[in-house]
Formats: structure tokens, C-alpha cells, sequence
């Protein structure tokens, strides 16, 4: 009864994983045929083409400190208020 078991929990792990692989096969081959009609590139490649990009420059754009480029402010000190709002109690 043991050997008869797991015989057939072997065969339907096998056959589970054979249609896992052709429904991916199945997913790329209509991909590719959608990308030589279309011309729209597969999402899995636009997202790999923007993961290269981001590998070759830095993570964040550098920012140039131009002197000529800064904004004087006059800083003023804020009073204090003499009654402070106050947050409702429950």
C-alpha cells in the first residue's frame, strides 16, 4: 500500500511540475510572438533594462552646488504664544 502511495504521489508531483514548465513555456513562446508583432518589448525585459540602468549610474542624481544659485533668507525668531492651543481632552 506504501509503494502504491507513493507511486502516485511521485507521478502527480511530476506531472504537476511538467505542467508548470509548459504553461511557462507556453507564457514565454506568446510573449515573444506578442513582442515580433507588436514591437511592445516584454514587461520582464523593460524591467531588467531599468535595473541595468539603475546598476550603471548612482542610485540618486548628483546635484551641482552652485554658489550663484542660493537664496539668502533673514531668519526672524518666532514669540511665543501666550495661550498655546490646546488639544481637546476626552
Amino acid at each position: 500500500m506504501k509503494l502504491i502511495l507513493k507511486l502516485f504521489f511521485m507521478v502527480f508531483t511530476a506531472s504537476l511540475v511538467l505542467a508548470l514548465l509548459a504553461g511557462a513555456l507556453l507564457v514565454l513562446i506568446f510573449s515573444l510572438l506578442r513582442w515580433l508583432i507588436t514591437g511592445q518589448k516584454p514587461g520582464v525585459v523593460s524591467l531588467m533594462s531599468t535595473v541595468n540602468q539603475w546598476k550603471k549610474g548612482p542610485l540618486w542624481p548628483q546635484q551641482t552646488r552652485d554658489p550663484d544659485n542660493t537664496i539668502d533668507i533673514e531668519a526672524k525668531e518666532v514669540p511665543q504664544a501666550v495661550n498655546p492651543p490646546s488639544l481637546p481632552q476626552k
